[in-house]
């Protein structure tokens, strides 16, 4: 790339980067203030937010950037697959945890519509944001040559086994680097009450709970997969950022609903283990096992 190139997608980037934060921003305004009774935030916190939200923005767009440099897919179809999976590993992987573990946070109160208002917080940036990143990211940037998409497994049987062993990853990631990392902050266990909640934290309900995650993650990750050109670990290494950053990074927002200790613990632990997931996750979808052809073994008649 030219200096001038160079220079002109910096631009786009710091672009983007503001308007992310205003439409998280509207976000937050529209969904979630009517959700929580009004406070008055002093102003070291509240500066910390403003930076906290910058942050976010800065690192989100860069991801998408990336997503959007290495896609074979432009205009409106790029627009919808990214608006799909951004939203997917951004607010509804994290927020139907919020969900689940509510029961066990006594300590706060999440209502339905504070829960409802999560969920929603982000649609601007998924349905008006990405839409803008695609169209500003792509103009004036010529077509790169072709290439064949990555291929997917075909049988019903090649999907099955994969997406079996994917689960069984997830589990092992999820409960170790949660025990690990997070668990072992004092203030994660007495968030969660030291999960004495077995609603929330008997296994016979939390493993299939994560099982069904774990098919989640697969299917937000798919259109990213099909459409990124380069190899196999170049589309793992964006697959992995993609899981890592866009849903960790709100850790960085001081809130009332997690201590600063805990949302770090948060941020180490998931988004590490999602990092490993998301390369584990594309190594499994397009890895395709060579047929071995056995030579005839002759026997000699006695």
């Amino acid at each position: 790339m030219t200096i001038r190139s160079l220079a002109l997608l910096a631009l786009k980037i710091l672009v983007l980067t503001v308007l992310f934060a205003v439409a998280f921003s509207v976000g937050n305004l529209v969904f979630i203030s009517p959700a929580v009774p009004p406070t008055t935030i002093p102003p070291d916190r509240a500066a910390a937010a403003l930076n906290g939200i910058l942050l976010v923005a800065l690192v989100d767009t860069l991801v998408v950037t990336l997503i959007v440099l290495r896609s074979r897919w432009r205009g409106w179809r790029l627009a919808l697959a990214l608006g799909f999976s951004l939203y997917g590993v951004m607010t509804f992987m994290a927020q139907i945890e919020t969900a689940w573990f509510a029961p066990a946070m006594t300590t706060m109160r999440i209502t339905p519509a504070l829960l409802r208002g999560l969920f929603l917080q982000t649609l601007p940036i998924a349905l008006i944001w990405v839409p803008l990143a695609v169209a500003l990211l792509n103009w004036g940037r010529p077509v790169a040559p072709d290439e064949p998409p990555h291929v997917l497994p075909a049988a019903a049987g090649a999907w099955a086994w994969r997406l079996a062993l994917i689960a069984m990853a997830y589990l092992a990631l999820y409960f170790s680097f949660g025990y690990v990392v997070a668990w072992q902050n004092p203030e994660v266990r007495a968030l969660y009450e030291g999960g004495i909640n077995q609603s929330v934290f008997a296994n016979e309900r939390l493993i299939p709970f994560q099982i069904l995650r774990s098919l989640l993650w697969v299917l937000f990750a798919l259109p990213i997969i099909r459409m990124t050109r380069g190899t196999s670990w170049q589309v793992g290494v964006i697959v992995g950022l993609l899981y890592a950053l866009p849903m960790n990074m709100f850790h960085v927002i001081p809130n009332d609903l997690m201590t600063a200790s805990v949302r770090l613990s948060h941020f180490i632990e998931t988004a590490s283990s999602n990092f490993i997931f998301g390369l584990l996750v594309t190594g499994m979808l397009l890895w395709a096992p060579a047929h071995v052809s056995w030579p005839l073994v002759h026997r000699s008649s006695s």
